[in-house]
């Protein structure tokens, strides 16, 4: 049986006795419990398990529960309160009537002390709960039909006995009544009331007992078994001779009996019981004559309202503030005891002083009755604050002040209604504004800087007599560039030094709501010291005299600090052997940088930069250096963005979204842009690429194809094409204009008619037709994606229905984007605490990404570099070429095979779903195989060598093992040459030529192993007459290792059973996606409106940048003055007009 709960859990204060109710106290000066027991819980009924040992017998009924106890009644109380001889201690006589223990008489002496309560606990007990009724048992298995014999049948097995009804539960029981409690007190002892608390609730009620469950039938008999047997015959045939037959005979067996039926559950439903009702509590106060008063509760105080007046209109620290014009009301049952002080005061904490002065009543408030305090009040002083340091928005502090109440004359306990404070808001009366100034500055550039001062207060302000004095400095704050670099003009434009003081500015006279400009100038020297995206830190300080109250008046305090930091931009330049570049904002660090380049170096290059924050745009299409486009500078190459959010004088932003999708298709298709793009995972990078996947245009130029047949065939001879000229990636094929209808960001428009026979076909069905157009252009022409927009428009079509109507249902558009082997843009996302790591732009993981992006041609240069010479260019090392360590090479080898299986694995798959080119072929579909292939005909290995260079040889087994294990393992059952049609399939044939290819590679370097019959005849003498070696290094021994090299990672693979998975993604690198992974098939039909609606997302984002940077053309046009003029002229930054 489940334990009771314990009462205390859950038992509440129902009674009106006002401030007496209490649930319990934690500390006591003493205390009574005549509180009823709780009412004992029902046994639940015995649950039968066994099923009867007679057969086909009734399960037994459950047990049923047995009645739960109703809860106990508290008792009755009555005390009477007095002091004791030295008024230190309060004496409790009387008498209680308890339910255990009968009536008995009371007298207690509690000390009074400065804190706890002298409890009665007068709570009635609760309801039991009702218990659960049993459930039934089993019913016994029916008996078994009797066996088949030769001379008669089986018969059937008997019915399972029927499952035990379900005991009956119990109902709850009713809790116990609060107990009665009454206390007496002379009328000039009322004080003591203070000190008394108790509790009277009722008896929380108990809850009904649960249902038992029926027992299960029990199930049939088995029927009798079947009996066989045989008999011979003997008879004579047609030419007289004896023949004996055998004749095979049975009789059948019974079938099982049927199961008995469940037994029912429990007939009884139980009730809850009921709450018990609430105790009483009454008051009774006597005078000297014996007259009595009696009330339902005690007196009790509550806070009505108060006005806060300060030393100035603004809250600031350190100055005079006074509670006033205090109202309370009495709120209890009785008057407040006359011969009894109530002392209202405010506790000092850090923000709130208060000076000791209280405020006190000295006569009796009756019950509903208000007083205010119109002549005093509670003073006190606000904390001081001092800023000392910068902040991005002024001081602002809300603190509440929440006057108590307290019965003193030696009782000393607050009232607990009292509290309803309000909050202060404090804050200083002047502020500064935002810094404004520029915070990119190429060398030999200024900026205005720029601040207020704004009076928020009623207070003026000036340097005169009777007036407080404020004051305002500009200071360097530190940073890593070299302050020799830097020069400072004060607000009239003369030149200061700040590195040896700091600038001191006096405000004059400020009004009320009025607001003081300060301006000066800081630029950057025009020297090779001032090195890029290092920085320096501007505070500028505000300080203001102490408020007139104050013992130091006179001084002054920082009452508001800002900063902004100022870093040296880069301009833009083109270096000739850098392949990477590097998109850098405001946030962007020197270590950032350095730790890029050194990246940039890792693969053999330097790096370039394009600061978006000191240009405003990102536009590869406009001429930026001499009259060229960062398109036509970076084709074939890699560029990163680093897509973190900074600040522009029009908001936030990131860097990928001020490049168009049309210009980051462009580049990625027809110039071979790689886009490497890495950020926080909170930005939803792997959404914004997806969507920039998608041409968006809402130019509609008249097509050249009417109809789905008509682009279809298009698309077949353009593939037809592609396969002569082995030109499969890109976006416009070259020399091939009369195909340009298929090329990137042409739109396709078809009107879709059809004849039906009754009714006009509803938007359901122009879907279903783009979508069975979108899978024939996923196997016809699996190498490219293709947008399909349907748009449901029946036109001027009569849409009643009708017989073979032609109706107008709609129309389809097709857009091209990127081919699915392209692999042109690598994302990789990271927690936000990851990409501020000091060592994450140098991590394995962002490396491997950089691996990804590149080029799958530099990718396999290295690689037979790596593996030929044991070199890897160093962009910064002296000489370019080194050999690598053993280590070395393994780390940069094995992200190098990494890569290069993930684009082969894409083309592959893509190649085994091609219908274009069926069976035979493949090599045209293939190019990356057969780069791979081709590129190491121009090298040879020999023995020696191989020997010489095992680890950097051993990338190579890993890589031609890798490619046969992922061509054997990509082929299903289907291809299997035991299935005539294997022959005809292209799976076959692409895991054919795969293999074909990696033999190719491994002949090229390590040359054929000879035949036996080469062995035996060949002119050397390597081998014998019967082909066994001679020598030992014998001719075509590096074939022969390499090929049991090959075999021995080929047969781990298998035994590790690893999944063709493992070569789809970056899976080791959890963040990494690769273009190929995103935009489905499924994805990639959408509707006229979904698409509309991208096309108004990005008419937005094409306004956002445009008014981007225009916000940064403008506050540069404003803030830039060039250091060879001592006033603002126009910018040297390169004027161009955005892209439209």
């Amino acid at each position: 049986m489940a334990s009771p709960p314990d009462p205390y859990d859950f038992q509440r204060h129902l009674s009106d006795a006002g401030c007496f109710a209490s649930d319990g106290e934690t500390e006591l000066i003493g205390r009574i419990d005549i509180s009823g027991h709780d009412g004992a819980y029902g046994t639940d009924g015995q649950n039968r398990h066994n099923a009867p040992p007679t057969e086909g017998t009734r399960g037994y009924r459950g047990g049923d529960a047995t009645p739960a106890a109703a809860g106990q009644d508290a008792g009755s109380v009555q005390l009477n309160l007095s002091y004791g001889s030295d008024r230190n201690a309060m004496i409790v006589s009387g008498s209680s009537r308890s339910p255990n223990h009968g009536s008995q008489p009371i007298q207690q002496l509690a000390t009074i002390g400065t804190e706890g309560y002298f409890f009665v606990r007068a709570a009635g007990g609760a309801g039991g709960n009702g218990g659960r009724g049993g459930d039934g048992g089993p019913g016994s298995r029916g008996y078994r039909g009797r066996n088949a014999t030769r001379f008669s049948s089986g018969t059937n097995g008997g019915p399972g006995g029927d499952g035990g009804d379900a005991g009956n539960p119990t109902d709850g029981k009713p809790g116990g009544d609060g107990g009665d409690a009454v206390i007496a007190v002379h009328e000039n002892d009322q004080g003591l009331l203070m000190l008394v608390k108790g509790n009277l609730a009722a008896g929380d009620m108990g809850f009904a007992g649960e249902p038992g469950r029926g027992g299960h039938g029990g199930p049939g008999g088995p029927g009798g078994s079947s009996y066989h047997w045989t008999e011979r015959r003997s008879y004579r045939d047609s030419q007289g001779r004896t023949q004996t037959r055998t004749i095979m005979r049975s009789n059948p067996g019974g079938v099982s009996g049927p199961s008995g039926r469940d037994g029912r559950t429990s007939g009884y439903r139980a009730r809850d019981g009921w709450p018990g009702s609430v105790g009483t509590f009454k008051i009774v106060v006597v005078d000297d004559q014996g007259r009595q008063r009696t009330y339902d509760s005690p007196y009790d105080l509550e806070l009505v309202t108060f006005d806060v007046a300060s030393e100035y209109t603004i809250l600031e620290p350190d100055s005079l503030v006074s509670i006033d014009n205090l109202t309370v009301r009495n709120c209890g049952g009785m008057p407040t005891p006359p011969n009894y002080m109530v002392r209202i005061y405010l506790d000092s904490d850090q923000w709130l002083h208060c000076d000791g002065v209280d405020l006190v009543i000295s006569h009796s408030i009756a019950p509903e009755q208000t007083h205010t305090f119109d002549t005093r009040g509670l003073r006190l002083r606000l904390g001081d604050y001092v800023v000392d340091e910068p902040r991005k928005r002024a001081f602002r502090l809300r603190h509440p002040v929440s006057p108590q109440a307290s019965l003193e004359s030696g009782i000393g306990r607050s009232f607990r209604q009292f509290e309803n404070g309000e909050d202060l808001n404090i804050r200083f009366p002047i502020e500064l504004m935002s810094i404004t100034c520029l915070n990119s500055l190429a060398p030999g550039e200024s900026t205005r800087v720029i601040w207020g001062v704004t009076n928020i207060g009623d207070e003026p302000f000036d340097q005169k007599y009777l007036y407080r004095a404020v004051r305002s400095h500009a200071r360097l704050l530190g940073g890593d560039l070299d302050p020799g670099q830097i020069v400072f003009f004060d607000d009239t434009n003369q030149p200061y030094d700040l590195v040896s003081s700091a600038f001191e500015k006096r405000v004059g006279e400020l009004p009320p709501g009025e607001t003081t400009i300060i301006e000066t100038r800081i630029g950057i020297r025009e020297s090779a010291d001032a090195i890029p995206y290092q920085g320096f830190a501007l505070g500028v300080d505000l300080d203001l005299q102490r408020p007139k109250s104050s013992q130091t008046h006179d001084q002054y305090r920082c009452v508001d600090y800002r900063k902004t930091f100022i870093r040296v931009s880069e301009r833009y330049l083109r270096e000739p052997g850098s392949r990477f570049l590097l998109i850098a904002n405001e946030k962007t660090t020197t270590t950032d940088i350095d730790q890029w380049t050194q990246l940039a170096d890792y693969f053999g290059s330097s790096l370039d930069v394009w600061d978006v924050s000191y240009y405003g745009f990102l536009d590869l299409i406009r001429a930026v250096d001499h009259d060229k486009s960062l398109l036509q500078q970076w084709t074939g190459m890699t560029i990163i963005i680093p897509n973190n959010y900074y600040q522009t004088p029009d908001g936030s932003t990131v860097a990928f979204n001020q490049l168009a999708k049309s210009q980051f298709l462009r580049a990625a298709a027809d110039h071979d842009i790689n886009f490497y793009i890495v950020g926080d995972s909170r930005i939803g990078g792997e959404q914004m690429l997806s969507m920039s996947l998608i041409p968006v245009s809402d130019e509609k130029k008249p097509s050249q194809l009417k109809s789905q047949q008509d682009f279809l065939q298009a698309v077949r001879r353009w593939n037809q094409y592609v396969a002569r000229s082995h030109e499969v990636v890109g976006g416009i094929t070259s020399n091939a204009q009369d195909l340009a209808d298929v090329s990137l960001g042409a739109v396709h428009q078809f009107d879709i008619n059809r004849r039906t026979m009754l009714f006009q076909p509803k938007a359901e069905w122009l879907e279903a037709e783009a979508k069975r157009l979108q899978r024939k252009l996923s196997k016809d022409d699996p190498l490219h994606r293709w947008i399909i927009v349907h748009r449901y428009d029946t036109g001027d079509t009569d849409t009643e229905w009708g017989f073979f109507k032609q109706r107008q249902i709609g129309k389809i558009e097709v857009r091209r984007t990127l081919d699915a082997t392209k692999g042109s843009a690598v994302l990789y996302e990271v927690d936000g605490i990851d990409a501020i790591d000091r060592d994450f732009i140098t991590s394995k993981a962002n490396k491997h990404g950089i691996f990804l992006a590149l080029k799958f041609e530099d990718k396999v240069d290295r690689f037979i570099r790596l593996v030929s010479e044991r070199t890897f260019p160093r962009y910064s090392e002296h000489y370019v070429d080194r050999p690598l360590s053993d280590e070395e090479v393994r780390q940069i080898g094995g992200e190098l095979v990494d890569s290069i299986l993930t684009d082969l694995f894409n083309e592959q798959r893509v190649a085994r779903t091609c219908k274009t080119w069926g069976p035979f072929g493949v090599r045209t579909i293939m190019p990356k195989l057969n780069y791979l292939a081709e590129r190491s005909l121009n090298y040879g290995v020999t023995y020696r060598q191989m020997l010489e260079n095992d680890v950097s040889l051993g990338l190579l087994y890993e890589l031609v093992a890798n490619v046969r294990y992922m061509a054997v393992k990509s082929k299903t059952v289907w291809d299997h040459a035991l299935i005539p049609t294997s022959f005809f399939k292209r799976s076959r044939a692409v895991s054919n030529f795969m293999l074909d290819r990696s033999d190719r590679i491994v002949t090229n370097i390590f040359g054929r192993y000879p035949g036996w019959w080469d062995r035996i005849t060949g002119a050397g003498d390597d081998y014998d007459p019967f082909g066994s070696s001679r020598v030992k290094e014998p001719q075509g021994i590096a074939r022969k290792t390499a090929d049991d090299r090959i075999h021995a990672i080929e047969t781990e693979l298998y035994a590790a059973q690893v999944g063709i998975e493992k070569y789809a993604t970056a899976q080791d690198h959890p963040g990494l996606t690769y273009d190929p992974e995103l935009l489905g098939e499924q994805v990639r039909v959408m509707t006229g409106k979904q698409y509309d609606q991208l096309v108004l997302a990005e008419a937005r984002a094409s306004r956002q940048r445009y008014e981007t940077e225009k916000a940064v053309q403008a506050e540069r046009s404003d803030l830039l003055v060039p250091l060879s003029t001592p006033q603002a002229i126009e910018s040297q930054i390169q004027v161009s007009l955005p892209t439209p």
